[in-house]
């Protein structure tokens, strides 16, 4: 997503979530941290109970895939932000504009 952060536990994940971010962008935010997390984990089963190795490519479709999905199926708005804008291009997202 290009924002500059440090990530060293769930929380510090879950405070990009807390910037000021437009009702769209913050779907998506929330979306891509818990599906990075739920892939995380999802893999690591995988391995440990069924041995599956899941390539890495797989896995970020599958995050972009879902994220997209909450992002575009929302009826929120985006803001007129470059940041914003950035962001819900790389996946593929189209703003809602608010007027």
């Amino acid at each position: 997503m290009n924002v500059p952060s440090q990530i060293n536990s769930f929380d510090d994940a879950w405070k990009i979530c807390d910037r000021h971010w437009s009702p769209q962008c913050s779907v998506v935010v929330k979306s891509s941290v818990i599906n990075v997390f739920n892939i995380i984990w999802y893999n690591r089963n995988q391995v440990r109970f069924q041995g599956k190795h899941i390539k890495w490519g797989a896995a970020i479709n599958i995050i972009i895939s879902n994220v997209h999905l909450s992002g575009t199926k929302t009826a929120k708005t985006a803001a007129a932000s470059m940041t914003e804008f950035v962001i819900l291009k790389a996946f593929r997202i189209y703003q809602h504009s608010p007027l």
